[in-house]
């Protein structure tokens, strides 16, 4: 099954860059950019965008060094189809749309009031919009031919992290420990149908290669054990609804950043889940297993990304004098935990993704 994923990978790639592998037989796919976004304070703009590039082990920032930072915090990154990189910043309601072969910025989503995560489909992107005024909180759909929201549907509890299958649309809907429900929309006429699926804090969500979508509850830590929950993973369906699997943890999924809990490597078909004691949690998608807890000690992690075509681990790590003021890293680990190289980062790194090239 990784084969396969990884042989569509390659299709798609070509698809989209116009490369054809009749004329050069040798033609592999690499790791071309390692993602990082400084996420930054509320309120401080001291966010940025670190770059490594793994084959020449260039190092490049945005907005460049010497510079203020952008505006706004950084919420989540999604390097998505077509060599595009979104930038979610939430102070600014906007959505910043980068060209990762050149990381010039080439288009921008505006209004869309805190806005979390995004997933995209062809030229629709779906998303996720917390509002604390009088409005319900949303999933905003986005014209990406024109950047510009074009309908909208409301969703109940706090939504974060979103997915799409087709004309079906996930939502994990339990923000900051809240609540135990996903939402599922039918991307034609954009009705929610809200699913409890017994876990506290819905808010990180894989979907698979199977086209299952995985979800990861972060429980909650209150400080009282009868008000606490560990965190726990649901395999659901999304064409029926359903749970087919269900997975207990002994502690909470967590973020020192406030951002990245999770992320997920197709080609290995492994997700990645930041838990609360500071180890790696490796799940096995395919599977469905819990393949291993990484021991990688070190300051409070704050994002997690694993790169498959050159089996590293990136631990995005906040300064332990001054989390949200000073420069953090990101180290970098063997696939079973060993640290191998620590890259230099800006102010608490929040979310990881990677780019990638062909030659």
């Amino acid at each position: 099954m990784r084969t396969v994923s990884l042989l569509s990978l390659l299709s798609l790639f070509l698809l989209f860059t116009g490369c054809d592998l009749t004329e050069d037989d040798s033609m592999t796919v690499v790791t071309s950019g390692v993602y990082i976004a400084n996420g930054g304070a509320f309120g401080n703009a001291n966010s940025s965008l670190t770059i490594f590039n793994p084959q020449t082990e260039a190092l490049q920032t945005l907005p460049p060094a010497g510079q203020a930072g952008f505006s706004s915090y950084i919420q989540s990154i999604e390097v998505g189809p077509r060599g595009r990189l979104f930038v979610v910043f939430g102070e600014t309601a906007t959505v910043d749309i980068y060209d990762t072969p050149t990381n010039e910025r080439i288009g921008q989503i505006t209004g869309i009031p805190n806005p979390r995560y995004v997933a995209v489909n062809g030229d629709r992107a779906y998303v996720t919009s917390q509002d604390y005024g009088v409005d319900p909180s949303d999933v905003d759909v986005v014209d990406l031919t024109t950047s510009t929201v074009v309908d909208s549907v409301d969703v109940p509890g706090t939504p974060e992290d979103v997915e799409v299958l087709g004309s079906t649309i996930v939502v994990a809907l339990g923000g900051f420990g809240s609540g135990s429900s996903i939402g599922i929309i039918d991307a034609n006429d954009l009705t929610v149908q809200t699913i409890d699926i017994g876990c506290t804090g819905p808010r990180s969500l894989v979907r698979d290669e199977d086209d299952e979508v995985i979800v990861f509850c972060t429980g909650i830590q209150t400080g009282n054990p009868s008000t606490s929950s560990p965190g726990a993973i649901r395999v659901v369906d999304p064409s029926t609804g359903s749970i087919s699997d269900e997975v207990e943890l002994t502690t909470q999924i967590s973020s020192a950043s406030f951002g990245q809990h999770v992320s997920y490597s197709s080609a290995a078909e492994e997700a990645y889940a930041l838990l609360a004691d500071g180890r790696v949690l490796r799940y096995d998608t395919a599977t469905n297993q819990i393949e291993s807890r990484l021991d990688v000690a070190g300051d409070s992690p704050g994002a997690v990304g694993y790169d498959d075509r050159n089996e590293l681990l990136y631990i995005g790590r906040l300064s332990p004098a001054s989390p949200f003021d000073e420069s953090g890293t990101v180290t970098v680990h063997e696939r079973g935990g060993a640290a191998v190289d620590t890259i230099q980062a800006g102010v608490a790194p929040a979310h990881i993704d990677f780019s990638i090239n062909a030659r």
